[in-house]
């Protein structure tokens, strides 16, 4: 009966012990099973919440300000007017701007979701202290939502950037398609038309002059501001009260120097041209560029050209100049010295008051538009 007992306790044994085997080797497999469901429902409830905001702003298209804001709080939506009727993260925000685009940023224990304005799709990531809280600034009276690693708008010390080879900073005015390069210190906004208008040499009269000079009837910068030029629509746009006489920067920035990006930065201490229209400089075309290779280099480098939406396959001016030469964008992408009497492409730059006024979503088909004049 003893040795019985002895083999029943023994299979127990073993029988518990094989047991134990297989849960250590299916735990793994389960948690990550439930983690990945939980994820899942996760995702699944942050669409919704993105669904809701959208038919949100289907019903209600005439918002009082800029933008609409939903807060999750314990969760819970504390605002009224939001009927969500599924499951809700413990904390978020919710944003729908005046062009129907939604942001959002939750989170619960475990998960963290962002979506700016202009991304395509949600991004779900593991919980942390670090759990992205999306920054934004306002484009005169819509709210735009910063990246921080693909095409869109970038903070640059008190300056804000476009980059990338095609982001959303398409706007319209006077009939003309223009693209938004930044936004000053005041939020006032600069803008490139989209292709080269005219197409003109530096200086009539002199192979020495690099200025841009408003006051010689000979220099591109007094036709772009004074003349009446081949284009109507752009002669009328000059006179528009939202753009601003402007101090334009003309810096000389010699090839010999080789000068770094980083000491390029100083270009912005000279701004020392009263203008309504100037041009891009050198350091606009490189700081549109999203290429690690183009800001971490020279002014020689060959890379500035990717993913850099000021980038047109045209040869056109900047206003950057050398000694005795002015700087251009190649139809390849690069930059380059080039003569005073080589007609080149003209994509002139205006800027407009931080008080304006858009409607538009920044895309191509849907530009900015200006609301009031």
């Amino acid at each position: 009966m003893k040795n019985n007992a002895d083999r029943n306790i023994t299979r127990i044994l073993v029988l518990t012990l094989i047991l134990l085997i297989v849960g250590i080797i299916l735990y793994p497999i389960y948690k990550t099973t439930k983690k990945e469901k939980e994820k899942e429902n996760f995702e699944y409830d942050i669409n919704n919440i993105i669904t809701t905001a959208k038919e949100y702003y289907s019903n209600n298209t005439e918002f009082a300000s800029e933008y609409v804001v939903f807060t999750i709080k314990n969760g819970k939506i504390v605002e009224d007017g939001f009927n969500y009727q599924g499951s809700l993260p413990d904390s978020g925000s919710i944003l729908i701007n005046s062009a129907g685009q939604v942001q959002i940023v939750a989170s619960n224990k475990n998960w963290c979701a962002t979506k700016r304005y202009t991304d395509d799709t949600l991004n779900v990531e593991e919980y942390s202290d670090n759990c992205e809280v999306i920054q934004s600034v306002k484009l005169g009276n819509i709210v735009v939502a910063l990246s921080t690693s693909k095409d869109g708008l970038y903070q640059d010390g008190k300056q804000y950037y476009y980059r990338g080879e095609n982001p959303s900073n398409y706007i319209e005015i006077e009939g003309l398609l223009f693209r938004i390069i930044s936004l000053d210190e005041n939020k006032n906004i600069k803008v490139i038309s989209n292709e080269s208008l005219y197409n003109l040499t530096w200086n009539t009269e002199s192979l020495t002059d690099n200025n841009y000079n408003i006051f010689e009837e000979n220099n591109l910068a007094y036709y772009l501001n004074y003349s009446e030029t081949s284009n109507l629509n752009f002669d009328n746009m000059r006179r528009l009260s939202n753009i601003l006489e402007y101090n334009w920067t003309n810096e000389k920035i010699n090839y010999a120097d080789n000068k770094l990006y980083s000491e390029l930065k100083q270009e912005e201490s000279g701004k020392n041209i009263a203008a309504v229209v100037g041009l891009p400089s050198a350091l606009d075309y490189i700081k549109a560029s999203l290429n690690d290779n183009c800001i971490s280099d020279s002014l020689r480098n060959n890379e500035c050209g990717v993913d850099n939406y000021l980038n047109i396959s045209e040869n056109y001016f900047t206003m950057s100049s050398s000694s005795d030469s002015v700087w251009a964008v190649s139809n390849d992408g690069k930059l380059y010295e080039t003569s005073l009497n080589i007609e080149l492409g003209v994509r002139p730059v205006i800027v407009l008051s931080n008080h304006i006024e858009l409607s538009g979503k920044g895309t191509k088909n849907f530009p900015y538009k200006i609301l009031k004049h």
